[in-house]
């Protein structure tokens, strides 16, 4: 490891999650920052800042967006709502499209120079910078603008996730799935080349997964009885350490909608129960996963044999230690999450009060069934029956969805100010920047395609018939989702009814089988000699990051990334003189 490579920074940007890391190691390491791409502002600051309307008059659009340092993130944001502050909620990219600069600004420099060991007056730091699919030219001229300009970057390699995906499991040819907060992303890559007129894109995401599960939830009686009863508790315990005086005011101007807040608060409960059943691994149908686990496969072979039944000496060197570190992360992820549970522990419960609501063995008229488990939850101790197991069904039939509450909400915060990367950009609309885009509303879910579907469309929106049957073989499912193995299970069963049997094979003309027709369609996984990322396609863009950071950085000749002589000697336009490494 060069000097280079161990300043190199990877930043995986997403439509809800930026991952990064610092630094190629000779045993590449998962990712050591994972923040959640948002940021806050004061609702009083950001109402005084901006106008309600978009279609206000030029006098009133003299009242800039703010800037970049005025935005709360990370762990600022997360204790202003602790503290139960009036704060506006922004998401910056929606749908893979940055809407609002100033705020990316802000999240980007959050990563850099603060959770990362990056000074910006002196910045020597080659930054890898991954956004999904497809990247346009004014993006790639504006991401040239940001990092050279703001960030005082020495070198800038801008990537596609779908093509780090393929770098991840080792192969040039892939389907690759990203599986986001908001939706899904089908991209095929073939030959190393993103394919984007074969983009196709899933309304269907984790947000949307979680509450589902969130309304299973609840219908199971005991556990909306205990979660009720936790909150009267805590909200008679807030009002009697109020005043009086605080007291009758709200008595006042309750009236009907009590028992709406009280709903809303229940709602939100369900669905922080459901994030952390899927955070803790309690969605996965173990038995689900070892009868079906022989369609999930390593690009380089499956398990200590290759192809041709040769043992894999690299395999063998590195299950060893292959052990130890997984049982070293597994004990700093428990100690992690020990941390986080007590970090947001609810103050002042009374201990017996809570044993009155659930005991030992979970809340009274829980569920017998013999899959149950049993989850601490503020304070509770809930059994939670087989219903988690159907965490992923809306993937595969968004009709589900239908009633389901919150899943029709467009707006996710408030609507970004649309501010460009710079004080001088327009506000001729209204204080909106002209790359702003409006979000869609969701369609009718009985009408919504399904992933399979997605898939089958996306390999089908390719040209050449022959490489088609490639990108069937080779299916690649990353994102946080992905860590639920069941949906590699679920998505290759799904995906049978668009490739060849034997009897369909038998009954052709002439018993000749179709070359042009798939047989076969597998799940790709990271190779096992990656050991800090086996059993993890989650993290696949990630550790092709890596993989691609260390191939382009150590070309001296910049082909592959754009260096800060070439950005100061062409402008913003430097970014089209380079071109992906294959």
């Amino acid at each position: 490891m060069n000097v280079r490579e161990a300043r190199t920074v990877m930043v995986l940007t997403g439509s809800h999650t930026i991952t990064a890391g610092y630094g190629i190691h000779e045993i590449f390491r998962r990712p050591s920052v994972t923040l959640t791409a948002r940021v806050g502002l004061p609702r009083s600051k950001a109402d005084t800042l901006m106008p309600a309307s978009a279609s206000a008059s030029a006098s009133t659009s003299a009242s800039h967006p703010p800037d970049y340092t005025q935005y709360l993130v990370g762990a600022a944001l997360d204790e202003a709502e602790r503290k139960g502050q009036d704060l506006a909620i922004f998401w910056p990219m929606r749908h893979g499209v940055i809407r609002d600069w100033q705020q990316m600004i802000a999240l980007w420099s959050h990563v850099l120079f603060a959770l990362l060991p990056v000074k910006r007056s002196a910045n020597d730091s080659y930054i890898l910078l991954s956004l999904p699919a497809p990247i346009s030219r004014d993006t790639h001229t504006l991401l040239a603008q940001v990092f050279f300009q703001h960030f005082n970057a020495p070198a800038l390699c801008i990537v596609e996730k779908p093509l780090l995906a393929a770098y991840g499991v080792g192969t040039m040819n892939a389907t690759v799935v990203d599986l986001g907060w908001e939706g899904c992303d089908v991209t095929p890559v073939f030959e190393c080349q993103v394919q984007h007129n074969a983009n196709v894109k899933s309304a269907v995401g984790a947000r949307h997964c979680t509450l589902f599960l969130a309304h299973l939830l609840r219908r199971d009686q005991s556990i909306v009885s205990a979660l009720t009863a936790l909150l009267r508790y805590k909200r008679k315990s807030n009002t009697s350490s109020s005043s009086a005086a605080s007291t009758a005011q709200g008595a006042q101007g309750s009236g009907g909608g009590a028992d709406d807040d009280e709903d809303a608060q229940l709602q939100d409960a369900l669905v922080a129960l459901a994030r952390q059943l899927v955070e803790d691994g309690h969605v996965l149908d173990e038995d689900a996963v070892r009868s079906g686990a022989s369609g999930l496969t390593a690009a380089g072979g499956d398990g200590g044999d290759d192809d041709d039944g040769n043992f894999d000496i690299a395999a063998a060197l590195v299950e060893g230690r292959d052990k130890k570190t997984r049982a070293a992360m597994d004990e700093e992820e428990e100690r992690r999450r020990a941390a986080l549970e007590a970090a947001h522990a609810d103050d002042g419960l009374d201990e017996a009060v809570i044993a009155s609501i659930t005991g030992d063995e979970g809340q009274a008229g829980a569920s017998t069934d013999e899959k149950a488990v049993l989850v601490q939850f503020r304070g509770l101790k809930l059994k939670v029956g087989p219903e988690r197991f159907r965490f992923l069904e809306p993937l595969f039939r968004p009709e589900l969805l239908e009633g389901v509450r919150g899943a029709d909400e467009v707006a996710l915060g408030d609507e970004p100010f649309g501010a460009g990367p710079f004080p001088d950009f327009g506000v001729a609309r209204g204080g909106r920047f002209d790359g702003f885009v409006a979000p869609l509303a969701w369609p009718d879910w009985s009408r919504v395609a399904s992933l399979p579907s997605c898939i089958a469309q996306s390999i089908a929106s390719i040209d050449e018939l022959d490489r088609r049957v490639t990108l069937w073989e080779n299916l690649i499912l990353h994102g946080s989702p992905a860590k639920i193995k069941t949906i590699q299970i679920e998505t290759i069963s799904a995906l049978s009814d668009h490739v060849a049997s034997a009897g369909t094979e038998t009954g052709q003309v002439m018993g000749e089988p179709n070359p042009l027709q798939p047989r076969n369609v597998r799940a790709l996984r990271v190779p096992d000699y990656f050991s800090e990322f086996k059993d993890r396609t989650d993290l696949a863009g990630f550790l092709g990051a890596t993989v691609y950071a260390k191939l382009v950085f150590g070309d001296l000749q910049a082909k592959s990334y754009i260096t800060k002589q070439n950005y100061n000697e062409m402008g913003p336009n430097a970014a089209y003189s380079v071109r992906p490494t294959t």
